[in-house]
């Protein structure tokens, strides 16, 4: 079972050449999705929940999880195609009242063993995911749109992310005003 906010991966690595221009990199190709990678391996059954881990039980071993959209409970398995049933284990919890607004239900899971992987992220959107894949979408659209009107651009930030980032914008932007 899989547990994570977004069903895919984005390739960050390509990340500071698609904030230059859309062109340069197609940016629909920077999120790859993780089910279809699942499906060659000889898994009884593999389970992606779309969500956050946002409490652990470890005397109880249970995880609960809020889904990452408002929608009613998904799970998706490359075993079966239908929606799996609740179980014992995989109990469906009342919408969390966590605003008027956003309300978004939870579930708690069971495990035998657990692994947290929580990856790496920036504050930007624009260099890793900050929820869904299409959350991370609409951010490098809307960054390109007021890339196009900039008068200047000014990078915080000196790690290899921010100097690629730079790199990429002169040569773009240098390049265009020939």
């Amino acid at each position: 079972m899989l547990i994570r906010p977004s069903t895919h991966l984005y390739w960050n690595i390509c990340a500071p050449r698609a904030l230059a221009c859309a062109g340069q990199a197609d940016i629909e190709d920077m999120f790859i999705p993780i089910e279809p990678a699942f499906s060659r391996h000889p898994f009884n059954e593999f389970v992606f929940v779309q969500g956050y881990a946002i409490q652990v039980d470890t005397s109880a071993k249970t995880v609960k999880i809020e889904l990452a959209k408002n929608e009613p409970t998904k799970w998706c398995s490359t075993a079966n195609c239908e929606p799996l049933k609740p179980t014992p284990d995989r109990d469906i919890d009342n919408y969390a009242h966590l605003s008027s607004h956003k309300a978004r239900p939870q579930q708690t899971i069971a495990y035998h063993a657990l692994v947290t992987a929580t990856g790496t992220s920036s504050h930007s959107p624009l260099f890793s995911l900050h929820g869904t894949h299409e959350e991370t979408l609409a951010e490098l659209r809307q960054f390109h749109r007021r890339l196009e009107s900039a008068q200047s651009i000014i990078i915080i930030g000196g790690g290899p992310s921010g100097i690629e980032a730079a790199g990429q914008l002169g040569a773009y932007y240098n390049r265009k005003r020939r």
